[in-house]
């Protein structure tokens, strides 16, 4: 698989299933590629861990959960953190 369309697939996953993903592990699996090189090509490719993209989207998708009036526990717990 080329790594352009590798990352676009992996991407996509993620934005899919952002409140269900658990590991990269996961994510490797869906693109078929080893976790080693899956996180060292999306690293290289976009500047970011996967690890840290996962944070930084859940982050973002609750901050406008929260702009949007939602209660701070529920947007918490929606994202899969354990406390608010």
């Amino acid at each position: 698989m080329e790594w352009l369309t590798c990352i676009k697939s992996t991407i996509d996953y993620i934005e899919n299933n952002i409140k269900t993903i658990k590991s990269v592990d996961e994510v490797a699996e869906y693109v078929s590629i080893s976790p080693f090189y899956l996180q060292t090509g999306f690293q290289i490719m976009t500047g970011y861990s996967i690890g840290e993209y996962i944070r930084n989207r859940k982050l973002f998708l609750a901050a406008l959960d929260l702009v949007d009036g939602k209660k701070i526990i529920d947007v918490a717990f929606d994202y899969g953190y354990e406390t608010p």
